[in-house]
């Protein structure tokens, strides 16, 4: 039960995160410090040092 309880704080903290990170995308496509298309892409020094977890290891 615990668990749950600590997983929605987890995500409240994480769908901040995320809002938080959009805006600053949103705010440098509207300066003209990236395009749009540019926001689809991942570079590679995020990608090389992500890791990724998952909730379960069932299949």
């Amino acid at each position: 039960m615990e668990n749950q309880a600590d997983d929605a704080l987890k995500d409240e903290y994480l769908h901040a995160a995320k809002h938080k990170e959009q805006e600053r995308w949103r705010d440098a496509e509207r300066s003209g410090e990236h395009t749009r298309e540019s926001m689809l892409f991942v570079a590679r020094s995020i990608a090389r040092n992500a890791t990724f977890r998952r909730r379960t290891d069932e299949f």
